[in-house]
């Protein structure tokens, strides 16, 4: 059974920074359990970030700045704490590594776990195209990030990877078939180029014992 990271919020842990948590629609939260192993963590707090904690926002740019040095995380209250989410973002990508996980469904909106949409670093309540600190890190090293509104995508994608794991084994017995028939081809062939050296020997043969 794969795996899958999870926030931890997504799971009913109150982890958040104002110590609440989020949900993934019943439907969705029973399709993960019922056909992936769940891993769950929340980067912040796994970084040594207290719950509760202020509101943080990156500043002049989105998870991948961050990780590229160009960008901060940055509380409410004007603390910087770039190092923690950075932190953060790093013990997720080594439990995926650890754990051989391929897939992660995160919070979106979080300047840790937003997979496409964070806040624009204003306070305002404005979101932006972007992705968090963690998942920026995970999708750059090939773990595919969903939110938890995206789950059917993950579900469409694991579909796909079911039935391309099942299409080489088709495709090799059709492979064995196609060789069976050339085979088959080849001994017909050669059982034609036979009947064909016993014709002409034998007109040889009467050639001969008919010349004068």
């Amino acid at each position: 059974m794969e795996k899958v990271l999870v926030s931890a919020c997504l799971l009913g842990n109150k982890v958040r920074y104002n110590a609440s948590c989020l949900s993934i629609p019943e439907s969705d939260l029973h399709w993960l359990q019922s056909n992936m192993k769940l891993v769950v963590l929340c980067p912040e707090v796994s970084a040594g970030l207290p719950t509760p904690r202020a509101p943080a926002e990156i500043i002049a740019g989105q998870g991948q700045d961050v990780l590229n040095g160009f960008a901060r995380v940055v509380e409410s209250t004007g603390v910087d704490v770039t190092t923690p989410f950075i932190k953060g973002a790093e013990n997720a990508l080594l439990l995926c590594q650890q754990q051989q996980i391929k897939y992660a469904v995160l919070a979106q909106g979080s300047p840790s776990c937003g997979s496409t949409q964070i806040y624009d670093g204003t306070f305002s309540g404005v979101k932006i195209n972007g992705a968090g600190v963690t998942a920026a890190l995970l999708a750059h090293n090939g773990i595919k990030v969903f939110s938890q509104h995206a789950i059917a995508q993950l579900r469409d994608l694991l579909q796909e990877h079911d039935e391309q794991s099942i299409n080489p084994t088709q495709n090799e017995t059709l492979n064995t078939q196609k060789t069976t028939d050339k085979l088959t081809l080849t001994q017909k062939q050669l059982h034609l180029l036979y009947l064909i050296f016993r014709y002409r020997l034998t007109i040889g043969k009467n050639t001969a014992n008919t010349a004068p």
